[in-house]
């Protein structure tokens, strides 16, 4: 949920801080796959601004880089599964993390929004 509230990047950065705080025994895999999707989602972004696409398919472009993170956090959020039922199962507790991700999605929306044009690039790696 985290990433389609916030936005990728932030939900790819909670995905691994949650990978860590529960102690998933795949949370190095799940840090390397968040890592990658951010990474691949940066040159992917290289690459669509360096053919110089016209505004329409620039758009479709931008699309499929949102599909790369949100394909990178079902994925982690697939591994982190077991490891989050087991800690609940032996008496864990799921913290709420709704007040962080109500925060990150309108003061980051709202800061993104107020960001010029020239930072549009950054506008897609985040949102």
């Amino acid at each position: 949920i985290a990433t389609m509230l916030v936005g990728g990047g932030f939900g790819l950065a909670w995905l691994t801080f949650n990978a860590w705080a529960v102690g998933s025994p795949t949370r190095i895999r799940e840090t390397a796959i968040c890592a990658g999707g951010f990474v691949v989602a940066i040159m992917a972004l290289l690459v669509v601004g360096a053919l110089g696409l016209a505004e329409g398919p620039a758009r479709y472009a931008g699309v499929a880089i949102i599909l790369v993170k949100l394909a990178a956090a079902y994925w982690v959020t697939f591994l982190q599964q077991p490891a989050v039922e087991i800690h609940e199962y032996y008496g864990g507790r799921k913290q709420n993390g709704l007040i962080v991700l109500l925060l990150g999605t309108f003061v980051l929306k709202r800061g993104l929004a107020q960001a010029p044009d020239s930072l549009a690039w950054l506008k897609i790696l985040v949102l």
